[in-house]
């Protein structure tokens, strides 16, 4: 879409409640070079949308805004590949025109936004959200050496928005670039939220809208299969990974914080990892200095969520297992009660955390880095050949996947004498090895890569089970020993003797399957050593 660059719209939103609008705003006036002053109005936003919700499906939004009786029809569309859900920046085309009244003049927009409507037409166009809300607004500005004077809109919005018969107050703050170039924007919203930390946000108020008209609570989200082609190059493919793992965290923040699904946090940290793992895996290509502070930041994060996830196996999907075993059911009962008072105390955490400092400064940097794309060395230019950014993954990733290989295959060498620190390490680099495979199985369609991808999801399933019976058996100790000093129900500890039984039993019987299925693993032979004979 051939679009006017004046067009473009680079925004932040930030996740924040009615009390968090005064500190804003004075963190604002605070690092404000400019003599600029808050202005306050009230605006009223209707939107439109077809029945079955067509352009919401096309990722664009249609409204009339109206404030100091002047109507303003504006149209939005995703720009950039990071503009997508959760993923920070909300980077999209904007065209507005002025109109008289509240008629939908569809004619008067520019050809560019018409074609961002598809074959939608206003004929088949109904209201569908409306949003009433006081702004305060005022024009940043800040000098900077290198280029010219940067200067953003931050807004500080009040109200409601009405969907569906169904009605929520909201409170949101943002940030629009007016001028400047896009590092030193990111730099003036890092300095304000170091003095009022508010995590990035990506639900616009008709995201809120539309949320109201589907009625459901808020789900987790899972990440969708990768699938590189090819022809795309190392920088591409950081790109959509980086993209999509960023949108991910915050997609699932409020499922985490509401804590009533635990796919919640379970797909937080998968994303998590995946980002750590891509990392690792691509650490040849990636600015090391950048790769260090963010793999500082998550893996403080995952530590944060791990004892929830821990809780929910346990309860979850442990215990169910140890009952059908026939274990006594009051000793069940028992851990249950006891399990259930940990992890309401961990999901606490969670909250605690996703609406802390640390964790607003972590999702503004991630943020930026991709926004900046400054997984870039600034020596990139004169780095190999084969660890150039723009080298194509038809070349680079036989070698990605080869070094992640042998880092596993020496790992788990003589994996029937390793005690159980070891095989923790090597299920750390089996998963390394199953995000690797996953990032780049587009590059390798056929039967090799499946057959190669089965044994290595046995292998990951039957380690990921004597992971469980590790973390079980550390839970239960956990309840008989509180740091706390308080008086242990003689139940658990009976109980903990019956998790002690099964534990010994699980590794006996997870043992022969477990090398089995590394002997299995180990004499596949690589799919992309085969493509690279063909």
């Amino acid at each position: 879409m051939a679009t006017d660059r004046n067009n473009r719209e680079y925004e932040l939103k930030f996740r924040a409640g009615a009390d968090d609008l005064p500190r804003f705003k004075a963190a604002v006036d605070a690092i404000d070079a400019g003599t600029g002053e808050w202005t306050v109005a009230d605006l009223h936003s209707r939107y439109f949308d077809t029945e079955d919700r067509r352009l919401d499906a096309m990722g664009v939004s249609l409204r009339i805004r109206q404030t100091n009786g002047i109507s303003v029809l504006t149209v939005k569309a995703k720009a950039g590949i990071n503009s997508s859900a959760g993923s920070g920046v909300m980077d999209r085309w904007e065209w507005e025109h002025a109109i008289s009244g509240t008629d939908l003049d569809l004619a008067s927009l520019p050809p560019d936004a018409l074609r961002a409507l598809g074959d939608v037409s206003a004929d088949d166009l109904v209201p569908i959200i409306d949003v009433s809300y006081e702004r305060h607004a005022k024009i940043v500005r800040r000098n900077d050496p290198l280029g010219p004077e940067v200067s953003a809109e931050a807004v500080a919005d009040l109200g409601s928005v009405t969907a569906g018969g169904r009605s929520e107050d909201i409170a949101e703050c943002e940030l629009e670039l007016g001028q400047g170039n896009l590092a030193s924007f990111f730099a003036l919203a890092a300095d304000i939220i170091e003095i009022c930390p508010l995590a990035v946000s990506s639900t616009s108020k008709s995201g809120r809208g539309y949320a109201l008209l589907s009625g459901a609570i808020p789900r987790p989200h899972k990440l969708a299969k990768f699938m590189m082609s090819d022809d795309l190059s190392v920088h591409q493919c950081l790109e959509r990974i980086f993209s999509a793992c960023i949108g991910n965290i915050t997609a699932n923040e409020t499922a985490c914080i509401l804590g009533e699904d635990t796919e919640g946090v379970h797909q937080m940290r998968v994303s998590i990892r995946k980002l750590r793992s891509a990392l690792k895996i691509f650490r040849r290509f990636i600015d090391p200095a950048h790769a260090e502070w963010i793999n500082a930041d998550l893996k403080w994060m995952g530590n944060c969520l791990g004892p929830a996830r821990d809780w929910d196996v346990f309860l979850d999907e442990t215990l169910p297992s140890m009952a059908a075993l026939g274990i006594d059911g009051n000793a069940i009962d028992a851990l249950r009660r006891a399990g259930a008072h940990q992890r309401s105390q961990a999901y606490d955490g969670v909250r605690n955390t996703l609406s802390g400092e640390r964790y607003a400064k972590m999702m503004m940097r991630l943020t930026a880095f991709l926004a900046l794309q400054s997984w870039r060395a600034p020596n990139q230019a004169d780095a190999p050949a084969k660890v150039t950014l723009s080298r194509s993954l038809r070349k680079a990733a036989p070698g990605i996947l080869r070094r992640s290989h042998r880092k596993l295959l020496k790992a788990g060498s003589n994996l029937a004498e390793l005690d159980m620190d070891a095989r923790h390490a090597v299920r750390i680099q089996i998963k390394r090895m199953r995000y690797a495979v996953d990032f780049l199985r587009g590059v390798f369609p056929g039967a090799e890569m499946e057959a190669f991808g089965s044994a290595l999801r046995n292998l990951q399933d039957n380690f990921g089970k004597l992971n469980d019976v590790v973390v079980a058996v550390r839970l239960t100790d956990a309840l008989i020993h509180p740091g706390d000093g308080a008086t242990v129900d003689e139940q658990i500890q009976l109980a903990a003797g019956e998790v002690r039984g099964w534990n010994a039993r699980a590794l006996k019987d997870i043992e022969p399957d477990l090398l089995a299925d590394w002997e299995e693993f180990a004499g596949t032979k690589p799919f992309w050593e085969k493509s690279r004979s063909h």
